[in-house]
C-alpha cells in the first residue's frame, strides 16, 4: 500500500515537472490548446510571403536611392521623363515557405515610367507608375501582379534640410489565389537633414498604410467569416541615418517601429507590434562594379494569437545583397541573393528560404 502511494506521489511529481518544462520551452501539450488550422497557417503564410517579397526587392530599391536626394543635382532639368525596365531570372528554394522546402524557378519583370517637374528653384514633384509581375514555374498560386502609382514631393527648406512626402497606391493581385488580393494606400512624410553636406545625414519619417482585402472577409470571434471585407491599418515610425565614409562607400541604418491593426477579430490574428532594424552598405568596388548588402532583424509581438496558451513571438533574420555591373551608363547586370530564417513560438509558422537570381536593369 505504502509503495503504491509512493509510486503515485513520484508520478505526480514527474508529471508536474514535465508540465513546467513544457511551459518553460513554449511547447505546451496539445491538451492545453488547439493546433493551428490549415486556413490559419495559409493566412499567416500570405503575410510572411509579402514580407519576403519586400526583402527580395530591397537591394534594388537601395540601388535606385543610392544618390543623395539633393535638389541642386537636378535643377538643370525643369521637366524630365524617365523610365526603367528590369527582367530577372532566378530560383527560390521555398516560395510556399513550407516544410519540407520545395523550390521553383521564377521570372520577374518590372516596368516603370516617371515624370519629374520643378516648380521654382526649391520645390519639385515626381509622378510615376510601375508594373511588376512575378511568375513561378511550379507554383501558380504564388504568381503576382503588382501595379503601383506614386506621387512624390521634395522641398528645399534650407541648403541642408529637405521636406519630403510620398503617396502611393498599389494593387497586390494573385491571379490564382484571390483570397490574398488587396489594394494598399500609403502616405509617407519625412525630413532629411544633412549634418555634414554630402557626408552625414539623418531622416525621421512617419508612414501610414491602409490595406483593403477585396476577396477576404474579416472573421468574427468564433472564426467564421463575417460580412465585411478585411482591412488592416499600419502605423510606422522610421529613422534612417547614413554616412558617406568616402564618395564610393555609404553606410546606412534604417530603424522602424510600428503597429498593425485589423478588423479580423478571430484571435486578433493580425494585431501586432513590431520593431525592425536594417543596416546596409553600398560600396562602389570599382567604377563599373557596385555592391549593396545588408542584414535585417525583425521582431513581431502578437497581441492575442495564443494558440497554446501564450501569445506568439516571431523573430525574423535576413541577409540580402546585390552585385551590379554597369555595362553602360543606363544598363546594368545584377546578381541578387536573399536568405531568410523565421523563428516563432508556433512551430508551424517557422520557415527558411533563400533565392538567387540574375537580372538586367535598364534606366533611361
Amino acid at each position: 500500500m505504502n509503495s503504491n502511494r509512493a509510486a503515485g506521489g513520484w508520478l505526480r511529481v514527474l508529471l508536474f515537472l514535465a508540465l513546467c518544462s513544457s511551459f518553460a520551452t513554449g511547447r505546451v501539450p496539445k491538451a492545453f490548446g488547439a493546433d493551428l488550422t490549415p486556413a490559419q497557417v495559409e493566412s499567416a503564410r500570405e503575410e510572411q510571403q509579402r514580407h519576403l517579397q519586400h526583402l527580395q526587392r530591397l537591394p534594388r530599391q537601395l540601388h535606385e536611392e543610392q544618390q543623395p536626394s539633393r535638389l541642386a543635382q537636378v535643377t538643370r532639368w525643369l521637366h524630365r521623363l524617365h523610365a526603367h525596365y528590369s527582367v530577372i531570372e532566378g530560383y527560390d528554394h521555398n516560395p510556399n515557405l513550407g516544410s519540407p522546402r520545395k523550390g521553383s524557378g521564377f521570372t520577374e519583370q518590372d516596368t516603370g515610367l516617371g515624370y519629374l517637374h520643378h516648380l521654382g528653384p526649391r520645390f519639385l514633384y515626381r509622378l510615376s507608375g510601375n508594373l511588376r509581375y512575378v511568375n513561378y514555374y511550379k507554383f501558380a498560386n504564388d504568381n503576382l501582379v503588382e501595379p503601383t502609382l506614386r506621387a512624390e514631393t521634395a522641398f528645399e527648406f534650407t541648403p541642408h534640410l529637405f521636406l519630403e512626402s510620398e503617396y502611393a497606391t498599389r494593387w497586390f493581385w494573385k491571379p490564382h489565389d484571390a483570397q490574398g488580393d488587396f489594394n494598399e494606400q500609403e502616405v509617407k512624410l519625412g525630413v532629411k537633414h544633412y549634418f555634414i553636406p554630402e557626408r552625414l545625414y539623418h531622416k525621421p519619417s512617419y508612414i501610414f498604410q491602409y490595406r483593403d482585402f477585396t476577396k477576404a472577409k474579416a472573421r468574427v470571434t468564433d472564426g467564421t467569416p463575417g460580412f465585411d471585407d478585411r482591412h488592416d491599418t499600419t502605423h510606422r515610425l522610421e529613422y534612417e541615418v547614413g554616412v558617406h565614409l568616402a564618395p564610393w562607400l555609404l553606410l546606412r541604418v534604417i530603424n522602424q517601429y510600428g503597429r498593425n491593426d485589423s478588423n479580423d477579430k478571430f484571435l486578433h490574428f493580425y494585431d501586432y507590434s513590431f520593431y525592425q532594424v536594417t543596416p546596409s552598405v553600398t560600396w562602389e568596388i570599382a567604377k563599373p562594379l557596385l555592391l549593396i548588402a545588408g542584414v535585417q532583424f525583425e521582431r513581431n509581438h502578437y497581441d492575442d494569437r495564443a494558440i497554446r496558451g501564450r501569445a506568439e513571438r516571431e523573430n525574423n533574420t535576413a541577409v540580402f545583397g546585390s552585385l551590379f555591373y554597369n555595362v553602360t551608363k543606363s544598363t546594368s547586370v545584377g546578381l541578387h541573393w536573399v536568405y531568410v530564417k523565421d523563428n516563432s513560438t508556433l512551430p508551424e509558422l517557422e520557415y527558411q528560404d533563400s533565392s538567387l537570381s540574375l537580372g538586367v536593369h535598364v534606366h533611361f
